[in-house]
């Protein structure tokens, strides 16, 4: 089981069964309520046997060179979680804006 929440004091926070960890976020571009919208659309991408990514803090994608996201791969009745950098020039057709969760697939697909 995991899970993607926002702290008190404005970190990140992922819960993958007993593992937790805290990220740094930033607040400038998204909100969060649309940190929070976007980690539901990938969480239902997932469960759908999608390979998806979990932004961790989103930049106006004009001006950005990366992301850092947690990426998540179905794998046969597991979920398999890296922490990575998504760099812009490096994604095939560009980082996709208007459903973000879904630039894993692009990386994933590439390997």
């Amino acid at each position: 089981m995991y899970s993607f929440s926002i702290t008190e004091d404005s970190n990140g926070e992922i819960r993958i069964d007993s593992f937790r960890e805290r990220f740094p976020m930033d607040f400038s571009f998204w909100d969060k309520a649309d940190y929070q919208s976007h980690w539901q659309q990938a969480s239902t991408a997932l469960k759908a046997e999608q390979a998806v990514s979990f932004i961790q803090s989103m930049y106006p994608p004009e001006t950005a060179n990366f992301y850092r996201a947690w990426v998540a791969y179905p794998c046969n009745d597991e979920v398999i979680f890296q922490e990575q950098m998504l760099f812009i020039d490096e994604l095939e057709g560009g980082f996709n804006t208007q459903h973000p969760h879904l630039n894993a697939q692009r990386i994933s697909l590439r390997r």
